[in-house]
C-alpha cells in the first residue's frame, strides 16, 4: 500500500532510493494516478491531486502515516527549498493525538528557511523542548539530501551524506511519523516521493555479487550471473578466499586478454547506485597500453560510466568517471574525479577497495573507505548492451581492449547510494588485515640514510607509523623499554619539500608531531624524522641529514618468501609460471636437462645461438620501483652473456634502456640498470667471482631511496657486489627474456650453459630473505603436500616426498558433485593431477554441485542426492506415477508412493441439490461429478471451476477445483394437471404422474387452483363425503359444517306402489332407518346401514301403509 504525503511548495521532494523489498514500509512513487488513503489535514482550504509522479498542494497540513514503526529506522526524502518557507518539520516517535497543527507530541527534525538552522526537539507533555540545534545555511533553490536515523536511544540528523545533528533521546509517546509544514503564502507543494525504511544493511539494495568462488554466478540471488573470457585462472589468494586473476593483453586492440562479461542492468540504476570492487594489480602497462577499466558500462563517445587507471603519461592515476554521451567525441559532458597513486610497484602489489557512488546529480569517488572526491552531472545511461570488468568499448562496440592484468574480487552492485559510512563499513568488512609487525631500538650512531640501509640489511626497515594503530603500537613497545635516545624513523620529505611520506610512499594519515613540527628550523634541511622521548606521547621532530641517532627497527610480521611473487619457473617440463599468476613462458629453442640435483628434465640447456631463449612478455615494467630477480646458472663459457634481461625493442627510449644479470666480459656475474634517460648503475667487477660450470644461484636486487637506486648482486646466499647510482624510471618495451638479451638492435648476447628455478619479485627482499631462499633451494629435500579439506568430496596423494619426485593427486567428489579445479599451490583440472615435488604445496580441490540431469525429471544429481534422496538414473524414483521433480515442486515426498501431488476438490454449499465427490485426489485424477437435484428441480448448469451443462461430468483434477451447481424449480407437467413438478412435489407432495392423487375425482390443479380442497385427501374436511360428491351437492367440501348428511328424500315409485327413501350416508358411520304413521311412536325399518360418503336408497311398501313418516339416525 502507498501513503502519499503533501508538503507546500517550499519543499519539492523528487527522489527517493528505497533498500529493499524487504526493508520498506511504505512508500509512495504518485505514479499510478491515485492519492491513496491516508490520516492528514489542511488549512486555508485548498485540494490534493497527484499527477505524473508528482503530489500538488494547495493547502499546508499535517499528514502522517496510519501504521507505526519501531526503532531503528530511516527516513530519507530529498528536498529544494523554495521562497515562502517558514519550516519543515518530520514528525515521528508520535502518537499523534490530535491533529491541529499546534498540539503535537513526539521528536521533531525541524528545518527553517527564514532563520536558516536545524534542529531536534521533543514536543509535548514529557518532551524536553530543544535537544539540539545548530545554524545551518539552508539555501533557496538548492537540493538536499535528507536522512534522519533513529537507533532507539539517539538520533542523527544527515545532510548530502553528513552527520551534521545529532541527540540522545529516549522520549517517545508513539509510533506514527508524518510531516508538518507551514509557509509564508505559496500556492502549491509538491512531493515526488517519501519513505519509511528500515536501517538498511549492506545486503539491502544489492543487485549483484560476485565473489568468484570458482565462477562469475551472481550471489545476491537476482541471477545477473557474469561470465569469464579470454586469459584468466581463478585462484584461492583473493581478498577473501577465491578471486578471478584477468591475464591482459596489453595491446591496443582486443587480443584474448582476460575479462568478466556482466550482463545489462536496468534503468532503475539511474535512480542512484554504487559500485564496488577489490583489485590488486599484476601488471600495469606504460603508454600507449597503460590505460583500462577496472570495470565500465557502455561504449566510449556515447554514455558510459566507470573506474580504472592510466600509466600512459608515466604520473599513473586512478580514475572514476561518467559521461552523458551528449558531448560526442569531445566529451564535453564528461567528469573524471581522479587520484594519483605514488608508488606504481606498491600500489599494484597491493589489494584496494574502489567504491562509485551515484545519486542524481552527483558522483562520488572512494578509495579505501576514504573520500577521494565528487563532481556534479546528471546521468541516464542505463540499461547498457557493454559492460565488463576488465575491458571497455569504443566505437559503437566495434572496438575495444582488455589490457589489464589483475585480480580481481568482491564485486558488488547496488542501486542505491551508499553513505561515507556505507563505504567505510563496506571497506572494513574486507579490509587486509595489517601484519603485527615487531619494533626494536637499535643503538649506534647513524645519519638517517644510514638507518635506513642498516634496518634493510637486517632484514626490517625503518619504522613506518603509517596509522595511528602503528603509532600505537610502537609507544606500546618504546614504554616497555624504559629510556631511550633520539630515534630515527621512516618518514622523509626529501623528495618534495612539505610532503612527507612513509619510505614505502605512504602520504601521512595519522601522525604524532611536537607543537609547531615539522619546522624546517635549520635552514630549511631538515627532511628526515626523529622521534623524541616524551611524557607528553613520544611526539616527532624533524632533523638534518647530518644528525646522528639511533633509529627504531620495524620487522614486518607475516612476509614469506611467497609475498610479492609475480611468477615462479621452476621448469619441471615446461616454462609455466607456478606462482598460479598465470605468466606462462614461451619457449624457442631452450631443450630441457637435468637440474642441479640431476633430476631429469627440470631445467633448460641454453646452446649460445641468437635469438634462442624463453620469452616471458611483458611481465616486470620497474618504473620507479623495486623488484628481486633469484635464478640458478651453470654457465658453460666464461664470455660476455645475458642470463636474463629486459631491454627496449622500440625507438622512443636509448638502446641501453633496461636491466640484465650478465657475465661480463671478464667473466664475472655483474648486474646492469639504465633508466629512460640512459643514465645506469653496474654492479661492476667484483673480485674472484668468476662464471664456472658449476651451479650458481644469483639474485639481482634493486632497492630505491629518493633519487638513488641501488644494486645488490648476491651469489649463493652472500652479498657480493654492490652500487648506488641516481637514475630514474625504466620502462622498457621489449618483453622479459631468459638466455638473451631483447633490445631494438636485436637479440644479443645469447648464454650458454643450463639455467633453472627462475624467481621474480615485485619487492626488494632483504639480505635474511635472501639467504634463506638460497637454503631453502639448494638442498634436495623431502616436501610436504597437504590437501586442504574443503568439503563435498575428498583427495588422495597428500604426504611427504622426495625433492624432484612426482605426486599424483586424485579427487573424488561426492555423490553429487562434481571435481571442478584444483586452487592453492595447483592449478587446472587434470584429474588425475601430476605434481612434482619441489617445494612444500597446500593443494585444494574445488567441488562444484552436478547440475546434470540424466534423467530429465527436473532435479540436478545435486538435488536428488544431496537433498531429496532420489535415484538420479529413475525419473520417478518411487513409481508413483510423479516425477521426482514434479513431487518436489509439489512437495510431496518422491521416495514414498503414498505420498503423491494432490488437488483438492471443494463442493461449494448447495440449494435444491447436491454433488457428491468433495474429496483429496492425487493430480491429474478424472473424477466424474454427478449433479443431484432435490425433487421438484431440475440441474441447470455448473459454476466455478467447472462449465457446462453436462451431468455426469468428468473433472480432470490438474488443479485445486471448487464447483457448484445451479438448480431450478422442475415446471414440467406430465399429468397435466395444471401443477407443475415443482409444486406437486415441493409445495403439496402430490403425485405428479397421476393427475387425482387422492383419487376423489379432482384433478390436483382444480383442487388447489379452484376448490381450495386438499388434492391429498379425497375428504378435505373430514365430513365423510368425498370432494367431488359435495361439490356435486352445492356443498362447501372444505367446511365439515356444512355437510350433505343432513339432507334425506322420500317419492314415490312403482305408480305409488312403493316409496324411495334415500338420504346421503358419511362413509364410516353406521345408520338405522325408522319409520312412523303418527310421529310419535316410530319403529325401526334397518339397523347397521354403513355409510360409504354418498346417497342411499331404500324402498318401502306402501300397501298396508297408505302413509307414514320416515326418518333415518346414527346408532
Amino acid at each position: 500500500m502507498k501513503y502519499p504525503f503533501l508538503l507546500p511548495k517550499a519543499f519539492l521532494f523528487y527522489w527517493m532510493t528505497f533498500l529493499s523489498a524487504g526493508a520498506v514500509d511504505f512508500s509512495d512513487d504518485f505514479n499510478d494516478g491515485v492519492l491513496d488513503p491516508l490520516v492528514w489535514t489542511t488549512t486555508g482550504g485548498g485540494s490534493v491531486v497527484e499527477s505524473g509522479g508528482t503530489v500538488t498542494s494547495t493547502a499546508r497540513g499535517v499528514l502522517h502515516t496510519v501504521q507505526g514503526y519501531d526503532s531503528p529506522f530511516e527516513i530519507r526524502l530529498r528536498a529544494r527549498l523554495n521562497s515562502g518557507l517558514e519550516h519543515l518539520k518530520v514528525l515521528f516517535r508520535s502518537d499523534m493525538e490530535a491533529l491541529g497543527f499546534g498540539e503535537r507530541r513526539g521528536i521533531v527534525a525541524a528545518f527553517s528557511n527564514d532563520g536558516s538552522a536545524i534542529s531536534f526537539q521533543e514536543i509535548g507533555d514529557g518532551g524536553r523542548g530543544n535537544i539540539a540545534s545548530k545554524g545551518y545555511p539552508l539555501n533557496t533553490g538548492q537540493y538536499y539530501d535528507l536522512l534522519i536515523r533513529d537507533s532507539g536511544d539517539s538520533v542523527e540528523l544527515w545532510i548530502d551524506g553528513n552527520l551534521e545533528l545529532s541527540a540522545d533521546t529516549t522520549f517517545a509517546p508513539g509510533k506514527l511519523v508524518g510531516l508538518y509544514s507551514r509557509e509564508f503564502g505559496g500556492t502549491s507543494s509538491s512531493i515526488d516521493s517519501f519513505s519509511l525504511v528500515a536501517t538498511p544493511t549492506l545486503n539491502d539494495g544489492l543487485v549483484a555479487y560476485y565473489p568468484f568462488n570458482g565462477n562469475a554466478d551472481d550471489e545476491s540471488g537476482n541471477g545477473n550471473d557474469g561470465t569469464v573470457e579470454g586469459s584468466f585462472v581463478f585462484t584461492p589468494d583473493g581478498r577473501e578466499g577465491n578471486a578471478v586473476k584477468l591475464n591482459g593483453d596489453r595491446s591496443l586492440f582486443y587480443s584474448g586478454g582476460g575479462f568478466v562479461d556482466l550482463p545489462s542492468f536496468d534503468s532503475t540504476l539511474n535512480n542512484g547506485f554504487t559500485i564496488s570492487l577489490w583489485a590488486r594489480d599484476e601488471a600495469i602497462g606504460t603508454n600507449p597500453v597503460g590505460q583500462e577499466n577496472y570495470i565500465s558500462f557502455g561504449v566510449l563517445d556515447q554514455a558510459e560510466t566507470g573506474i580504472g587507471i592510466n600509466n600512459n603519461t608515466g604520473s599513473p592515476f586512478l580514475f572514476w568517471y561518467m559521461d552523458t554521451g551528449e558531448g560526442g567525441a569531445a566529451h564535453l559532458d564528461r567528469v573524471s574525479i581522479e587520484k594519483p597513486v605514488g608508488s606504481l610497484t606498491q600500489f599494484a602489489s597491493e589489494w584496494k577497495n574502489l567504491v562509485m557512488v551515484y545519486r542524481p546529480g552527483v558522483l562520488r569517488a572512494y578509495l579505501n573507505g576514504e573520500f577521494v572526491g565528487e563532481e556534479n552531472i546528471t546521468f541516464e545511461g542505463f540499461p547498457f548492451s557493454y559492460s565488463a570488468i576488465g575491458r571497455h568499448w569504443w566505437s559503437n562496440g566495434s572496438g575495444s581492449s582488455a589490457r589489464m592484468s589483475v585480480t580481481i574480487d568482491e564485486v558488488r552492485i547496488y542501486d542505491r547510494t551508499l553513505s561515507q559510512e556505507d563505504v567505510s563499513e563496506l571497506y572494513d568488512l574486507k579490509k587486509p588485515e595489517e601484519p603485527k609487525s615487531t619494533y626494536q631500538i637499535v643503538e649506534g650512531n647513524y645519519t638517517w640514510a644510514e638507518a635506513k640501509t642498516d634496518a634493510e640489511a637486517r632484514g626490517g626497515r625503518l619504522a613506518v607509523l603509517a596509522t595511528q594503530e602503528r603509532i600505537d603500537a610502537a609507544n606500546q613497545y618504546l614504554a616497555s623499554v624504559g629510556s631511550w635516545n633520539h630515534t630515527w624513523i621512516g618518514l622523509t620529505d626529501e623528495q618534495n619539500e612539505g610532503d612527507w611520506r612513509w619510505i614505502d610512499g605512504q602520504p601521512i594519515s595519522a601522525s604524532n608531531w611536537n607543537p609547531g613540527e615539522p619546522n624546517n628550523a635549520n635552514g630549511g634541511i631538515e627532511h628526515y624524522a626523529l622521534i623524541y622521548p616524551s611524557t607528553s606521547g613520544n611526539r616527532w621532530n624533524d632533523s638534518r641529514a647530518s644528525y646522528r641517532a639511533d633509529y627504531l627497527l620495524e620487522i614486518p610480521g607475516s612476509l614469506t618468501l611467497e609475498d610479492g611473487l609475480v611468477a615462479y619457473y621452476p621448469f619441471n617440463g615446461n616454462a609455466e609460471d607456478e606462482s598460479g599468476n598465470g605468466l606462462n613462458g614461451t619457449v624457442n629453442g631452450p631443450a630441457l636437462t637435468s637440474d642441479r640435483f640431476e633430476q631429469p628434465d627440470r631445467a633448460y640447456y641454453f646452446d649460445g645461438s641468437g635469438g634462442r631463449g624463453i620469452d616471458f612478455g611483458d611481465v616486470l615494467d620497474i618504473n620507479d620501483g623495486e623488484f628481486t630477480i633469484s635464478v640458478w646458472v651453470k654457465a658453460s663459457d666464461a664470455s660476455e652473456r645475458v642470463i636474463i634481461g629486459k631491454g627496449n625493442s622500440g625507438s622512443t627510449r636509448p638502446a641501453e634502456s633496461g636491466y640484465m644479470i650478465f657475465v661480463n666480459d671478464s667473466g664475472r656475474y655483474s648486474l646492469r640498470y639504465y633508466d629512460d634517460q640512459a643514465q645506469g648503475v653496474e654492479t661492476g667487477d667484483p673480485t674472484n667471482l668468476q662464471a664456472s660450470e658449476s651451479w650458481d644461484h644469483l639474485v639481482y636486487h634493486l632497492a630505491r631511496q629518493g633519487n638513488d637506486t641501488t644494486l645488490t648482486l648476491f651469489v649463493n646466499g652472500e652479498q657480493v657486489g654492490t652500487r648506488t647510482g641516481s637514475v630514474g624510471s625504466s620502462n622498457s618495451e621489449a618483453g622479459l627474456s631468459l638466455g638473451y638479451h631483447n633490445k631494438n638492435s636485436g637479440p644479443s648476447y645469447p648464454f650458454l650453459g643450463k639455467i633453472d628455478d627462475l624467481r621474480i619479485y615485485d619487492r626488494a627482499l632483504s639480505e635474511q630473505e635472501v639467504s634463506a631462499l638460497y637454503e631453502l633451494e639448494n638442498t634436495s629435500s623431502t616436501y610436504t603436500l597437504e590437501v586442504a579439506d574443503t568439503g563435498n568430496g575428498s583427495v588422495t596423494g597428500a604426504g611427504t616426498y622426495d625433492g624432484g619426485t612426482e605426486a599424483t593427486l586424485t579427487a573424488s567428489p561426492e555423490p553429487g558433485y562434481l571435481f571442478a579445479s584444483w586452487t592453492g599451490n595447483a592449478s587446472g583440472n587434470s584429474n588425475p593431477l601430476s605434481l612434482v615435488m619441489d617445494r612444500n604445496r597446500t593443494v585444494e580441490a574445488v567441488f562444484t554441485e552436478d547440475l546434470r540431469d540424466p534423467d530429465e525429471d527436473g532435479l540436478s544429481n545435486y538435488e536428488e542426492l544431496v537433498l531429496h534422496g532420489t535415484d538420479p538414473n529413475d525419473a520417478d524414483s518411487d513409481a508413483d506415477g510423479f516425477s521426482d521433480g514434479l513431487e518436489i515442486t509439489e512437495d510431496s515426498d518422491p521416495g514414498s508412493p503414498t505420498d503423491v501431488p494432490t488437488r483438492v476438490l471443494t463442493v461449494l454449499e448447495q440449494e435444491f441439490g447436491s454433488i457428491p465427490g468433495a474429496d483429496t485426489y492425487p493430480l491429474g485424477t478424472v473424477v466424474t461429478l454427478q449433479a443431484v437435484p432435490d425433487l421438484g428441480y431440475l440441474f441447470q448448469a455448473w459454476t466455478g471451476t467447472a462449465s457446462g451443462r453436462d451431468s455426469p461430468l468428468s473433472l480432470i483434477m490438474d488443479q485445486d477445483q471448487t464447483v457448484g451447481a445451479i438448480f431450478t424449480p422442475d415446471t414440467r407437467d406430465p399429468d397435466e394437471d395444471r401443477l407443475s413438478n415443482y409444486e406437486e412435489l415441493v409445495l403439496h407432495g402430490t403425485d405428479p404422474d397421476f393427475h387425482d392423487t387422492d383419487r376423489d375425482g379432482l384433478p390436483d390443479g382444480q383442487e388447489v387452483q379452484n376448490f381450495r380442497t386438499d388434492p391429498l385427501l379425497r375428504d378435505s374436511d373430514s365430513d365423510g363425503f368425498d370432494d367431488f360428491f359435495e361439490l356435486r351437492r352445492n356443498f362447501d367440501p372444505t367446511n365439515a359444517d356444512q355437510t350433505p348428511e343432513s339432507v334425506a328424500a322420500v317419492r314415490p315409485t312403482g305408480e305409488f306402489q312403493f316409496i324411495e327413501f334415500s338420504f346421503n350416508a358419511a362413509e364410516g358411520i353406521r345408520y338405522r332407518i325408522e319409520s312412523s304413521t303418527d310421529l310419535s311412536e316410530w319403529a325401526t325399518e334397518e339397523t347397521g346401514i354403513s355409510g360409504e360418503g354418498g346417497t342411499l336408497y331404500r324402498y318401502y311398501s306402501t300397501t298396508d301403509r297408505p302413509s307414514a313418516y320416515f326418518r333415518v339416525r346414527r346408532e
